[in-house]
């Protein structure tokens, strides 16, 4: 194999004449999106070299073994440049490929060149896992390409000593592959073309014109010719070339220090080519003191929503206090001397600014049209832009939840405000699609019928929650982008945000975006855990452990498949799309399951299907993680009309079912029908049984208005009546039951003071959740409370050793969860991991049962008439436990006779 010459400068022909080195180096490192990966190797020398010996071996994520090893062959030519390009990679790096190979490098993960063994060049360091990359700013391995400096012919030898791209490797941005197949020190052969680009310029003015000088370009071939210049810039601000006379294009510098790279390519009328840089270097623009303000920002926000000055002309000086790229624009706050001293009116604006590149702390000048941009007021068509001082601080407003006003956040636009109090994490639900966190004080904002009564009570705690919210946003309106904060880096499923978490000190600027304010962070982002995640719930005791889980919609049925319409109604599947989607529902799914170890599951949201495929789907993969035969589950076939349906699970080498099940069918189309089974322990007496009714009542997110049963708007939302019915339904046919060791699991659609849950409690049952000091396992809008629950009977509640909750989902992004819509193909995989936490979005409730009598022999008889803690509880004192124990004394007597 002959591979292809390349770049021919004028300045390589005296760098390298009478090079001899024979070794190779790595000459370009492409790290980018997808499997857009590639190495070229360089051969800076003047001789060829077989490739027979060589060879890529990859180490990964801080190994000290190699991962893998790509043999090279052929013969690379001297000045040549040799390619291996992953297999999927981009058509653009293929069509310069001269191998394919499944390149498994990313940022963290070291690349070797060697010949016989014996280590010629390097990239990263072989043993040392650096988090995610190698380096630092804008020259990493992670997300860019690098290119080997002009000049370097022998490569790094140690691949164990710490390794800084910064130190031999040029920089560029992810997926630029504009220099592949290319190096810029290459040796010179006769009869091809040379590009010059000039010399280096440096000490330009910014905001001068500078004019680039490509005339010193030849051909060496006898009667060739230069037919084309392509200039290409390749680092520092972009700037726009005008190529009107190609050969000496010019451009106006940007207005600051800088330093800008631009690539000279000449082709021949032979189509050859070649190559050469050349570096323009800027110096920072002379201070001044401007001072030609004709409006201070005060003026200009005003103390209402809008400005007053909409659609004026003004002229500004104030300081940059947040860059913000990716709205085009910047923050600019008063400086302090020129305060209105009115707390109304803020001191700060958005400066809406595609052509000015300033920094934080400089103090700007800026001639700009006043303008309302969804309710955000903005500077706008900037015409004139100066410098007039660098380095200057503003000093942070406080600011402190809850606000006193819905109006508050509103005099703080557009400033620099900060919180010195603890914000605790209240929702996550647009932290992967949009950056955003809310935050409120006192920790987690409940739902207002979670703690008051429905009616004037919830009205006024809906309306103090509203005053206790600040929403923190990573400063862009891109969707599905990689979200990540100052200080805290990249989210991702082990670099999560939880509910409960919290921070202290909250510093950033004030932007109004999605019909909102939010707090862009200017300082580093950090969150104490103080809501860690656990690999097992809390231990509640007990002979059996009886769990209601929402399994979110595990269906069987996949919309791929072509199946839309699921249960006996008209209504849609749900659950996974595809097989990939549910490989990762399942997974998570098991993880859950099988660390909470139940011997009895009510799952709510599963699969409706008369073959309750569904359901013998998930136990069948459950007993493949805990062990074959583990888990059984009662056979209901279709229940009810919808697509989902409850089921019950359990062990059967612990409990078995005592007589067949049985449902309440509400009959409104909108409560899904209660399943109700009656176990009892393997080998255990009849009358120790106890019944188990898994429950789904009809949700809030619609109306019940065709049965008369509107939001009230006093706090229970849609369809309370409808709950109400259901529940009082429920209670009947329950009373009419023989066994009244009743156990209520499920998703009851309703708040701890709804009218729903006061219902079962006036009946006599117990808030198992409540008595154990649980008060969340669901978050809606940021606030927080419980909707699934566990309710004992009089008689069973004696026999419950604890409850709790694990707090596996709720607490969880949502974009954490199994779906991959919403995700950019890096977030699919960064946002998932197969445990237990964001398996569903209700968190699980789990019950400690002691369910077989403690028979009182007398030995521990004392005078102490509170001991109620045996086993068994209350049931000990009662009548019918009396009398089986005069049984059972009388049953010892009649055998030892």
């Amino acid at each position: 194999m002959k591979l292809r010459p390349f770049l021919y400068s004028a300045t390589a022909m005296l760098s390298l004449n009478g090079a001899a080195s024979a070794e190779l180096i790595f000459s370009e490192y492409i790290e980018g999106s997808g499997n857009n990966k590639a190495l070229e190797i360089y051969n800076s020398s003047t001789a060829d070299v077989d490739l027979s010996t060589y060879s890529v071996v990859g180490y990964q994520n801080g190994g000290a073994d190699a991962g893998y090893s790509v043999d090279l062959s052929g013969t690379l030519t001297a000045g040549s440049v040799y390619i291996i390009a992953h297999s999927s990679a981009d058509a653009e790096i293929l069509a310069k490929a001269d191998q394919q190979y499944g390149l498994q490098f990313n940022g963290d993960d070291a690349v070797t060149l060697q010949n016989s063994g014996t280590i010629v060049d390097s990239i990263g360091k072989i043993g040392e896992d650096p988090g995610s990359e190698w380096g630092s700013g804008d020259s990493t391995t992670k997300d860019h390409t690098l290119r080997r400096q002009a000049g370097l012919t022998t490569g790094d030898t140690d691949a164990t000593d710490d390794f800084d791209p910064a130190t031999q490797w040029d920089a560029f941005e992810k997926d630029d592959f504009s220099g592949i197949g290319a190096h810029g020190s290459l040796v010179v052969s006769d009869g091809l073309p040379v590009a010059n680009a000039g010399t280096d310029q440096s000490g330009i003015t910014a905001g001068a014109v500078v004019t680039l000088d490509g005339s010193g370009s030849v051909d060496t071939s006898e009667g060739g010719s230069i037919i084309d210049y392509n200039w290409t810039q390749t680092s520092g601000t972009t700037v726009a070339l005008d190529t009107t006379d190609p050969t000496m294009p010019s451009f106006t510098t940007p207005l600051a220090e800088d330093s800008l790279t631009f690539m000279l390519t000449v082709t021949d009328n032979d189509g050859n080519t070649a190559t050469d840089t050349v570096t323009v270097n800027v110096n920072a623009v002379l201070i001044s003191q401007c001072n030609a303000q004709t409006h201070v920002i005060s003026q200009i926000q005003g103390s209402g929503d809008t400005s007053p000055l909409v659609d004026e002309v003004v002229t500004v000086q104030a300081v940059v206090t947040k860059l913000l790229p990716e709205l085009t624009g910047y923050m600019i706050q008063e400086e302090a001397a020129d305060e209105d001293g009115d707390a109304a009116t803020s001191e700060g604006v958005f400066v809406y600014d595609y052509a000015n590149s300033p920094s934080v702390g400089d103090v700007v000048s800026i001639v700009g049209t006043v303008a309302e941009y969804y309710d955000l007021t903005q500077l706008k068509s900037v015409s004139n832009f100066d410098v007039c001082d660098t380095g200057v601080s503003i000093a942070a407003t406080d600011a402190s939840l809850p606000f006193t006003a819905a109006t508050d956040i509103e005099m703080y636009e557009g400033m620099l405000i900060t919180f010195p109090q603890e914000l605790t994490v209240t929702e996550t639900y647009s932290l992967g699609r949009y950056g955003q966190v809310a935050l409120s004080s006192s920790g987690k904002r409940p739902n207002p019928t979670q703690v008051a009564a429905p009616g004037e009570d919830a009205v006024a705690q809906a309306a103090a929650n509203a005053l206790n919210l600040i929403i923190m946003d990573d400063g862009s309106n891109a969707q599905n982008a990689t979200i990540s904060y100052p200080g805290f880096g990249e989210l991702t499923y082990d670099n999560a945000i939880r509910g409960g978490n919290t921070i202290t000190g909250l510093t950033g600027v004030v932007n109004y975006t999605f019909s909102t304010y939010s707090v862009v962070p200017t300082a580093d982002v950090a969150f104490e855990d103080d809501n860690a995640r656990t690999a097992t719930p809390e231990d509640v005791g007990g002979e059996l452990k009886v769990s209601g889980f929402n399994v979110l919609n595990y269906f069987t049925t996949l919309t791929s498949a072509g199946s839309e319409i699921c249960g006996s109604g008209d209504n849609y599947c749900r659950g996974a799309d595809d097989a990939a989607e549910f490989e990762r529902q399942n997974a998570k799914l098991m993880s859950a399951l099988s660390a909470i170890d139940a011997d009895i599951f009510g799952l709510i949201e599963i699969e409706n299907n008369a073959e309750d495929t569904a359901v013998s789907t998930l136990v069948e993969n459950l007993n493949g993680e805990v062990g074959a035969d583990t888990y059984s589950y009662v056979m209901t076939g279709m229940i009810g009309e919808d697509s989902i349906k409850q089921a019950l699970i359990y062990k059967p080498a612990k409990v078995e079912p005592f007589g067949d099940f049985s449902i309440v069918d509400y009959n409104d189309s909108k409560n899904r029908p209660s399943l109700i089974q009656t176990f009892k322990t393997v080998g255990g007496e009849d009358e120790d049984a106890f019944t188990v009714v898994v429950n789904h009542l009809k949700s809030k997110g619609s109306d019940c208005d065709e049965l008369g049963d509107p939001d009230l708007e006093d706090g229970q939302g849609n369809c309370n009546l409808t709950r109400l019915g259901a529940v009082e339904t429920l209670l009947t046919s329950l009373n009419s039951m023989d066994n009244q060791n009743i156990l209520l699991l499920g998703d009851f659609n309703s708040y701890a003071m709804e009218d729903p849950i006061t219902a079962l409690k006036d009946a006599g049952y117990v808030d198992l959740g409540a008595e154990a000091g649980e008060t969340a396992s669901y978050v809606f809008d940021g606030e927080w409370g419980t909707l699934d629950y566990a309710f004992a009977s009089a008689s069973l509640a004696d026999k419950v050793s604890d409850t709790t909750e694990w707090h596996i989902n709720a607490d969880e992004p949502i974009s954490f969860d199994y779906n991959t819509d919403f995700k950019a193909d890096t977030e699919i995989a960064s946002y998932y991991g197969d445990s237990a936490y964001r398996s569903s979005d209700h968190d699980p409730v789990i019950v400690g049962l002691n369910i077989t009598p403690v028979v009182d022999d007398g030995s521990n008889d004392d005078d102490d008439d509170d001991d109620d803690s045996s086993v068994g509880g209350g049931l000990a004192m009662s009548p019918l436990f009396m009398l089986f124990s005069l049984l059972g004394f009388a049953a010892i007597r009649l055998r030892r006779k």
